[in-house]
C-alpha cells in the first residue's frame, strides 16, 4: 500500500491533517483503518487524501449540470459515502446518502435538478 507524508488541507475553513492514498490502494486503506474517510480527490495525480479528523461532515462538492435546464447545481455529500460506497461498492442512493431528502437523492441518480423535477413529475409533489 503506497501512503505519503502527511499533509494539512483547509476544507470549507477547516483544516484537515491527511495522508495521501493511491486510487488502487485507498479501499484496502479504508478498511485498514477504519477511523480515516476521504477529503478530497486528485484526479491527475490518482490520489485520495484521507484524513482520520472528519466527522460526518458534507466537505464533497459534487457539481452537475441539469439535463433539462442545463443550469449548473451542487450537492455536498460525505466524501467516504460518495466515493467508496456510491462509486467503488454501487450501494443505492437510499444506503449511500440517507441524510439526503428525496429531491437530492434523485439528482443524483438522474441528473436533474430539483426544480425540473417538481416540474416533470408534479403528480408526486401534490
Amino acid at each position: 500500500m503506497n501512503t505519503n507524508e502527511i499533509l494539512n488541507i483547509e476544507r470549507n475553513g477547516i483544516k484537515y491533517h491527511v495522508k495521501s492514498v493511491i486510487f488502487a490502494d485507498l479501499e484496502e486503506f479504508i478498511n485498514a483503518h477504519p477511523g480515516y474517510r476521504p477529503l478530497s480527490f486528485d484526479y491527475e495525480k490518482q490520489v485520495a487524501y484521507v484524513s482520520s479528523e472528519i466527522d460526518n461532515h458534507r466537505t464533497l462538492q459534487v457539481d452537475f449540470t441539469c439535463r433539462m435546464c442545463c443550469k449548473s447545481h451542487s450537492l455536498n455529500v460525505i466524501p467516504y459515502d460518495y466515493v467508496v460506497m456510491r462509486k467503488q461498492e454501487r450501494k443505492t442512493v437510499q444506503e449511500c446518502f440517507p441524510y439526503m431528502n428525496r429531491e437530492e437523492r434523485e439528482s443524483l441518480i438522474s441528473g436533474m435538478c430539483p426544480d425540473c423535477q417538481r416540474k416533470i413529475f408534479s403528480a408526486n409533489y401534490d
